[in-house]
């Protein structure tokens, strides 16, 4: 059974990097598997994305790589949104290691078990499912520009709030909000009192979804180090999104749920209680649209700082 599981990767394999059509772009679909419970590829795997990138880099250009990463049905849905993360993350590593740079990479997603290709209801197929699925778009012309994929998802969801590329989602929130002082610092400084508020400005979520773009992960480490280092502290976690007129919320797809606000600060509240953060010196709510710190979204710009969590002390 595994040799046939091998030989339908090579097919499709095969078949993804056939010849490109007539047009001077196209995006080719390569999936890497893993085994149960794990989140470094396949071995197999690791030689075919090798095998592609081997022959891509000697025919076409590679303008732009987007990733999302998927699991099996095993487990709980906590359990594989940080499995399925984990996998992305791996596989982006080992592709800045060996074939491509920074700039090439655009949306990374995670699902967890969600979206399955089957039904989970063999060893094959839940094998199937435990996958990262790479889109390279690739052109026969090269350019002097490396276009940044949306971090969501299009037609797979419906969004609604404004996309906004990764890269560029960093870039904006340090042109935004210069160094000021860190934010363990800040959290330590004597001169905060019950009651102020911190805008976490480079947690930086995903258009339309509840995850925070890859390079925020550190300065979530950041809050987590500061909460424990300071354990008289207690905060209120605030989230909120872009994009709607008025208060209102907007639809997470993952929840199904018109709750983006409040899974966002979920999303931070959970992080910090798995790093180990006692529940009850934190709470967390979301309050949709409201409180926008710019109510006109002229820019792109703005509409990512206001997709935001804030965080107020409650106690210290």
């Amino acid at each position: 059974m595994q040799t046939i599981y091998k030989n339908i990767i090579l097919l499709y394999a095969l078949l993804t990097y056939g010849p490109l059509a007539a047009d001077s772009q196209s995006t080719d679909s390569l999936l890497v598997h893993f085994s149960s419970n794990q989140s470094a590829p396949d071995q197999f795997d690791d030689s075919l994305i090798d095998r592609y990138f081997t022959a891509s880099k000697l025919r076409r250009y590679m303008v732009n790589i987007s990733l999302a990463g998927y699991c099996d049905n095993t487990g709980s849905d906590k359990y594989n949104d940080r499995l399925s993360r984990d996998r992305v993350l791996a596989v982006k590593n080992y592709l800045f290691g060996k074939w491509v740079n920074p700039d090439q990479i655009g949306a990374v997603s995670w699902y967890g078990k969600r979206f399955p290709l089957n039904n989970n209801s063999t060893r094959d197929e839940r094998a199937f499912n435990r996958r990262v699925k790479i889109l390279i778009r690739v052109s026969d012309v090269v350019t002097d520009t490396h276009p940044i994929a949306e971090d969501s998802p299009s037609g797979t969801h419906p969004v609604t709030e404004t996309p906004f590329p990764g890269r560029a989602a960093r870039d904006s929130a340090e042109m935004a909000w210069p160094d000021n002082g860190s934010l363990y610092e800040k959290l330590g400084n004597t001169n905060m009192q019950v009651g102020d508020t911190i805008i976490l400005h480079y947690i930086v979520f995903e258009g339309g979804r509840h995850f925070p773009l890859p390079f925020s992960l550190p300065y979530l480490e950041e809050l987590r180090k500061a909460m424990q280092d300071h354990p008289r502290l207690k905060i209120h976690i605030s989230g909120y999104v872009c994009c709607k007129p008025g208060d209102g919320d907007a639809r997470d797809p993952d929840t199904g749920e018109w709750d983006l606000s409040v899974q966002r600060a979920k999303f931070v509240y959970e992080y910090l209680v798995e790093g180990g953060i006692d529940k009850d010196r934190m709470t967390y709510a979301g309050y949709g649209s409201s409180h926008k710190i710019f109510p006109q979204e002229l820019d792109e710009t703005q509409q990512a700082q206001n997709r935001r969590v804030e965080i107020r002390i409650v106690a210290k």
